[in-house]
């Protein structure tokens, strides 16, 4: 998966649209809808579905 927007914690960039990340958990049930624990270089953030989409294969 890769985010289509920035992402940050306190300023701190952990993801810049784009950038590929591996998705490590499926959180259904919320208010909002599906989120999921994706695992960005060092980080590991959850991240809403509406926020994310598929890698095109290459």
């Amino acid at each position: 998966m890769t985010t289509k927007v920035t992402l940050a914690i306190e300023g701190e960039v952990i993801a810049n649209p784009g950038d590929v990340g591996e998705i490590l958990k499926v959180i259904s049930g919320l208010p909002t809808g599906f989120a999921y624990h994706v695992r960005f270089p060092g980080r590991t953030l959850q991240v809403p579905e509406k926020l994310l989409e598929e890698v095109p294969d290459a």
